[in-house]
This record gives structure tokens, C-alpha cells and sequence, in this order.
């Protein structure tokens, strides 16, 4: 993975059709016990220095979360705190048919990334997702996910 050339390589058609090819993952979330949920896409590509990643988790009637909802780098790849890095989340209760706007943030304490959401509780705030955040998550419901992050 990455972007293993260098100046003055000839490259092949092959080579450039390479860069930044998605690489299918299951996701690590040590908080998130899958049951019958699923990960309907988790794909993951790096250019260069930057990671993009796309994915979507669906809740099955056995998925349970027990905490905040945090994605390890994957690749072993470590972030690089000192560039910007961002992304975007959509949240769905599917029940209620209601979608959540969020971010996805690169977590400074680990190799991870957290997903943030917008909440209503008084007005508008913000808050990890976790058991209860952006709502008490049932079977049906979805998380939707991409993002990119510089790399250290």
C-alpha cells in the first residue's frame, strides 16, 4: 500500500491503475459485539500519505454496543495529529425512519477514529457516538461512514 515510487520511475499501466486501490476490512471496534449485525462495505485506500476509508454497518437483533463507537487505523498505519483530517456520518434509526448528521475525527489519544454526532437533547449538541448517542441503537439501524487522514 501507500505510493511506493519514486523519481524517475518509469511506470507501467498496471502501476498507476494501482494507486490507491480499495482494500476490503472488517473493521475493529472493540466496543461493537456484531452478532447478526454486518458490515455491508468497509474498504480502505491510501494515496501517498493519506487514508481514505468508506464503509457502512448495519445493527442486526444480536448487535449490542457497550461504549463509545471507535475505528483502529487499519493497516497498522498511525495518524498524523498535526494535519487536518476529516470525514463525514450519517446516522439512521431506521425505526423512526430519522437520519443524524455526524463527522468522523481522528481520535488524538490512539490510532483510532471516533464518530461525532449532532444530538437533540435542549438544542443542538454534540456527542460520541456510544450506546445511546446519537439514539439507543436497535436492530435495522445503520451507520454510514467515509473519511481521510494524513498519516504519520
Amino acid at each position: 500500500m501507500g505510493f511506493p515510487f519514486s523519481s524517475g520511475d518509469v511506470l507501467t499501466a498496471a502501476d498507476l491503475n494501482g494507486i490507491g486501490s480499495w482494500t476490503d476490512f472488517t473493521p475493529s471496534v472493540s466496543t461493537l459485539s456484531v452478532g447478526n449485525g454486518q458490515w455491508v462495505t468497509a474498504k480502505w485506500a491510501v494515496v501517498n500519505k493519506i487514508m481514505f476509508i468508506d464503509a457502512r454497518f448495519d445493527f442486526g437483533s444480536t448487535t449490542s454496543l457497550s461504549g463509545l463507537f471507535r475505528i483502529d487505523t487499519p493497516g497498522g498505519y498511525s495518524l498524523d495529529y498535526n494535519n487536518i483530517s476529516a470525514g463525514l456520518a450519517v446516522y439512521n434509526d431506521r425505526g423512526l425512519g430519522d437520519f443524524v448528521p455526524g463527522v468522523v475525527q481522528p481520535d488524538p489519544g490512539g490510532n483510532q477514529f471516533r464518530l461525532v454526532t449532532q444530538e437533540w437533547v435542549s438544542g443542538w449538541g454534540r456527542g460520541e457516538v456510544d450506546t445511546n448517542t446519537p439514539f439507543t441503537w436497535a436492530s435495522t439501524d445503520r451507520i454510514w461512514f467515509s473519511c481521510w487522514a494524513v498519516l504519520a
